[in-house]
């Protein structure tokens, strides 16, 4: 029973890191797509033309 015990053990940290790889991936895209989102915030006033104060 240890052997099975150990390949268990084994497979459970292989599906452990494939986990944490692709939530880390996804964590990344999350990051990107904000980033994003922020500076096209910030550059989209240069785009439009604004009205002058009289």
């Amino acid at each position: 029973m240890a052997n099975g015990r150990r390949v268990a053990s084994l497979l459970m940290t292989t599906a452990q890191a494939l986990f944490a790889t692709a939530l880390g991936a996804v964590t990344l895209l999350i990051t990107a797509f904000a980033l994003y989102v922020l500076s096209s915030t910030m550059w989209a006033g240069r785009w439009v033309r604004r009205r002058r104060r009289r």
